[in-house]
């Protein structure tokens, strides 16, 4: 104790880092074309070191409802709007977490469908 008292007074913080899990390595989407699909994915320490991230996109249809976490254990969830898009197309991009534990990059493909009806 007397030792860490020591480190503290000299200005040496020790510090924990999370080991960060994801529970997605990548999204693969399909979309019906003028929809809205909305999904999540888990951000897990498996060491117990609180998380203090900051969560987003890099493309401006994919919107993550969380932006600041913090916790050791969180849902993240994103929603990706195809209103504007027709069938065929397709939107590239990641999201990134951004943490005290380092960057993850989640990449994801969204392909747009035409919408058709189960019978």
């Amino acid at each position: 104790m007397k030792e860490k008292i020591n480190l503290l007074s000299k200005g040496i913080f020790d510090y924990g880092y999370p080991d960060i899990r994801v529970s997605e390595n990548r999204l693969d989407l399909e979309i019906e074309a003028g929809s809205r699909f909305s999904g999540e994915f888990e951000l897990h320490a498996i060491n117990g070191v609180e998380i203090r991230a900051k969560v987003f996109s890099s493309n401006k249809q994919m919107h993550c409802e969380e932006t600041d976490i913090i916790g050791a254990h969180h849902v993240i969830h994103y929603a990706f709007n195809a209103e504007n898009m027709e069938a065929g197309e397709k939107a590239e991009g990641h999201i990134s977490i951004i943490s005290n534990g380092g960057e993850i990059h989640i990449p994801y493909i969204v392909t747009v469908r035409s919408p058709y009806c189960m019978t």
